[in-house]
């Protein structure tokens, strides 16, 4: 019996790292030393692309009008460089400084471990993988010298936080996902690395009674206008500090504000109390200053008449009068979160926080209704059917009308 004899194919498709691969013979290399003709892989973004990448390839090298691609002088760069201006279109696409700010903790630890130095065309996802497991044994810690001068103290033992982790990964996807839209790169390396673990952070919002003895405690020219515009509107820090009189319409009774971390607009309702308290200001800002404030004026301003680009001492201070020292979260992000809870307390729809919010995603509303889980078990607890409660008690007692 005479056996089949393999049938020969052109090149061919595979995954290796998490990343599919086109392998090739290739006309314009030298033979190997075997004899056998070099072969040329190249980066691609699936099966089905690397198929049809494939069948290209053939047929251009049957016809004899095969040539490689040279390599571009952008492939050269290395990945600090890519890094920076990955920052910089970042800026111009109008991402929050903010925003920037944590890209930028990328980028020591890049540095350190040596991956910043290499060329952006060397870079593979056995690299990526490498440094993400020497980042989570090396932590750093700034700290403030003498003479304000932020030092980097390594914290030896400490374990990276699988938050930054994550936030390396992404960053570094953006740094070559851009690379390859713009056709430097042939694939984007960070795509075949797994992100590590995601933990949820719990929601911490304040209590009713605890947002009331927080607005007492806040200075009422300054402090409390900002604090009582984050607990009516579910704002965003970023987005309070950045907040216009043009972007309140007393007349229609609503504020609308631009996300800049979302690219999207949302329109909120103004509460009566918010809008007296608006009013107010405009009013002594008129009374201070000679003239009502521009549309392009900022709202909030400190003690010295300047628009506030951090509130952090006057928080701590106020919550520190208030009792509130104890609590974890009480930061200043926890007047979002004490917003969406309180809204959905009172029966309203998750989807329509969504609205207000600005999220792209439920599933990222829904975060906040976790935080009123706990007290809907609490009410279920309480709840009996035994006659020698007192509630059942007293509704034995008291027969229905009906």
């Amino acid at each position: 019996m005479t056996r089949r004899r393999k049938r020969k194919t052109f090149g061919s498709v595979y995954q290796q790292g998490g990343r599919w691969r086109v392998r090739f013979p290739d006309p314009t290399k030298p033979p190997a030393k075997s004899g056998r003709a070099s072969y040329t892989v190249r980066a691609v973004e699936s099966e089905a692309e690397g198929s049809q990448y494939l069948r290209n390839v053939r047929r251009v090298i049957m016809a004899g009008r095969y040539a490689p691609t040279p390599e571009r002088a952008s492939v050269r760069k290395t990945v600090a460089e890519a890094f920076e201006e990955f920052v910089t279109a970042k800026r111009a696409e109008g991402c929050a400084e903010s925003t920037l700010t944590l890209y930028r903790y990328t980028l020591k630890p890049l540095h350190e471990h040596g991956l910043a130095r290499m060329r952006v065309g060397q870079v593979e996802t056995k690299h990526v993988e490498d440094f993400l497991a020497w980042r989570r044994t090396h932590v750093w810690k700034t700290v403030v010298r003498q003479g304000g001068r932020a030092e980097s103290v390594p914290l030896p033992g400490i374990l990276c936080s699988n938050t930054t982790l994550r936030r390396d990964r992404q960053v570094l996807s953006g740094v070559f996902g851009r690379m390859h839209r713009h056709g430097v790169l042939n694939g984007n390396p960070v795509a075949g690395v797994k992100p590590a673990r995601a933990t949820t952070r719990p929601k911490h919002p304040l209590s009713k009674a605890e947002a009331t003895r927080l607005l007492l405690e806040c200075d009422p020219l300054t402090l409390r206008p900002l604090v009582l515009t984050g607990m009516f509107t579910g704002a965003r820090k970023c987005e309070l500090l950045d907040m216009r009189w043009g972007y309140i319409r007393f007349q229609g009774k609503s504020i609308a504000f631009p996300r800049r971390k979302t690219g999207t607009d949302s329109t909120i309702a103004l509460h009566p109390v918010l809008e007296e308290e608006l009013h107010s200001l405009r009013d002594r800002r008129a009374t201070e200053t000679g003239r009502i404030p521009g549309p392009d004026d900022f709202v909030f301003h400190s003690r010295l008449r300047r628009p506030y680009k951090e509130f952090k001492s006057g928080w701590a201070a106020a919550r520190k009068r208030a009792g509130l020292d104890h609590l974890k979260g009480a930061t200043p992000g926890c007047l979002r979160t004490t917003f969406a809870t309180h809204y959905l307390e009172d029966g309203a729809a998750v989807t329509d926080l969504q609205r207000i919010l600005g999220h792209r995603l439920l599933k990222t509303t829904q975060r906040y209704a976790q935080a009123i889980e706990a007290r809907a078990r609490d009410s279920l607890v309480r709840m009996s059917y035994d006659p020698e409660s007192e509630d059942v008690r007293t509704q034995m007692r008291t027969p229905d009308a009906s």
